[in-house]
């Protein structure tokens, strides 16, 4: 007997999460939620619940606009919205009463304070991995960029590119380094790289 397994999705998405509320702070149930990638095109719609809370997850990576519409209001909108890898970035409009237009220009909302989940996450940019010397040519190097790691007291420091230090030997948060895992474009890089040597 064969089992089937399920292929989740790779861990190279993040979600959209959020409250909508009118002029006067109270809850908009019904209002219509459009997600839009900038980049992409792709366009995704969401109804507030009861609560006036809505979530959008599992999108890509990119930059997005949300617009927010509900009948006896006007619409409200935020543009320019990164959506980093694992985030979950709530974004809270109000919608103003008929007959105005509020069109609010968000920029930086990854740099905010993540409310949302315990989860922490970082991203290097291209700029940065081509900037900055690696001394060993090791891309786990660049674990010293993110906050909360350091490398596991059982690996030693070394410049050497012939090192016999396991690639990935940090701790993150105080975790061991035995629980990390590297994603290469969305894929487990250990996943590849067993499949490139097993070729």
């Amino acid at each position: 007997m064969l089992a089937a397994t399920s292929a989740f999705a790779q861990y190279d998405n993040g979600s959209f999460v959020g409250t909508v509320h009118d002029s006067t702070g109270a809850v908009v149930t019904g209002a219509t939620i459009t997600v839009i990638n900038t980049e992409t095109g792709i366009t995704v719609t969401r109804t507030s619940g009861s609560a006036g809370e809505w979530e959008v997850p599992s999108l890509k990576t990119g930059v997005y606009r949300v617009t927010i519409s509900h009948a006896g209001f006007s619409d409200t909108s935020a543009s320019n919205i990164t959506l980093s890898v694992g985030a979950r970035q709530r974004v809270d409009l109000s919608l103003p009463a008929a007959g105005t237009q509020e069109t609010v220009e968000v920029t930086g909302v990854s740099l905010q304070v993540e409310t949302e989940s315990s989860e922490r996450g970082q991203t290097i940019t291209g700029y940065q991995s081509e900037a900055l010397p690696l001394v060993s040519r090791n891309y786990s190097d660049l674990l010293g960029l993110v906050t909360g790691s350091r490398q596991a007291p059982s690996a030693a420091t070394t410049s050497s590119i012939n090192s016999l230090v396991r690639a990935g030997s940090y701790n993150i948060n105080g975790e061991p380094s035995m629980f990390n895992n590297f994603l290469l474009d969305g894929l487990d890089r250990l996943s590849i790289t067993h499949k490139l040597r097993t070729k």
